[in-house]
């Protein structure tokens, strides 16, 4: 008998090389996938940062402080050249540059200001070829990294107070900005886990994964909390405006006539201290609950509506400025429930009517 043995000893190293192609080539692919993974969570973070950016300009520009120290720590190369810049300052040279920007922030004329020589200081030709905005958002910059915070304010000071309303949004949009942060870092960790060549590298990644995943569940239970906070205060207030509707007597004691004349009776008194409390609420310093589902034209159209409330409307217009404010809490309501459920929270549903559960969706 003739045993061939190359044939089978051929197919054999093909297999083998076949087999680690295979290996190679599923290697290549999983690299490129974490590749692909890392770009999209580098880009994520960059959509965020450019998002952030335009939220706190306006802020930057009315010359908010923590909203100035906040926009240089968003950009790391501007971070890195503030903290040389700051380095290689002396003492002196440090006061020098602050008495320079609150020159020219007071300066009336702030390009015939930059033409002037400062033999202790030395104006970079790049500023002075900057446009006029960037130079002013460039000196709140510098001169917040180099002011105390009162002498900022004095320098370059807000032009006027944000409302408690505007303060609400704001602080709102940043839980929301800081929870997908946190969302984003998570993503990055498993994508460097993925890539992670050693055991320890992948156990050292693994720690932080599991903290960065509590602080995640943290700020999503925060998160939850503001939307619910939101809801029970809206359908709080939204039943007042049902108790005052569906109350006739109270209705006939603020309407026509009747609600002309102060009032004596003990419905008369009641009736009064319910209107008092809806256009409390209405106002734009207590519209804090409505900064996220609501849009600023809303917020206006409802502040104007409540403003109109008043004892001795008709009953017909009394009702139809209570509606206008009704629909607007069942608005927020609604987008409140929306942002929950798309978010992933539960909510108690035997609480929820059949109406607010098919907002849901």
């Amino acid at each position: 008998m003739n045993y061939n043995l190359s044939n089978p000893m051929s197919s054999f190293f093909n297999t083998a090389s076949n087999l680690q192609s295979l290996k190679s080539n599923s290697m290549n692919l999983q690299q490129q996938q974490n590749e692909m993974d890392a770009a999209k969570v580098q880009a994520e973070q960059q959509a965020l940062t450019q998002q952030r950016v335009s939220e706190i300009m306006p802020l930057v520009k009315s010359g908010d402080y923590d909203a100035t120290i906040e926009l240089a720590t968003l950009d790391p190369n501007m971070s890195e050249a503030i903290n040389k810049a700051k380095a290689n300052l002396s003492e002196g040279q440090d006061r020098e540059m602050i008495n320079w920007l609150t020159q020219y922030q007071s300066a009336p004329d702030k390009a015939a200001f930059l033409q002037q020589d400062n033999p202790n200081l030395t104006v970079d030709d790049n500023f002075r070829g900057m446009s006029e905005e960037q130079r002013d958002v460039m000196a709140r910059i510098v001169g917040a990294q180099l002011m105390p915070k009162e002498m900022f304010n004095a320098a370059f000071g807000k032009q006027e107070q944000i409302s408690p309303y505007e303060q609400a949004k704001l602080e709102g949009e940043n839980q929301d900005r800081d929870l997908r942060r946190q969302e984003i870092e998570l993503r990055r960790l498993e994508s460097e886990q993925k890539r992670a060549k050693t055991s320890q590298e992948q156990e050292a990644k693994s720690q932080q994964i599991e903290q960065k995943r509590k602080e995640v569940d943290e700020a999503k239970a925060q998160d939850k909390t503001r939307i619910d906070n939101g809801i029970n205060t809206a359908t709080q207030n939204k039943q007042v405006i049902d108790d005052l509707l569906n109350n006739d007597d109270y209705m006939s004691s603020l309407t026509g006539y009747t609600g002309r004349i102060p009032a004596v009776t003990t419905t008369g008194v009641e009736a009064e201290a319910y209107l008092d409390n809806i256009k409390n609420s209405m106002t734009i310093d207590n519209l804090g609950v409505m900064s996220g589902p609501l849009t600023d034209k809303d917020i206006q159209i409802i502040a104007s509506a409540s403003s109109r409330l008043r004892s001795g409307m008709s009953e017909t217009a009394l009702k139809k400025e209570l509606n206008t404010i009704k629909k607007a809490y069942d608005r927020v309501v609604s987008n409140y429930q929306k942002e929950s459920n798309r978010k992933g929270y539960k909510q108690e549903s035997e609480n929820l009517s059949d109406a607010q559960l098919l907002d849901m969706y």
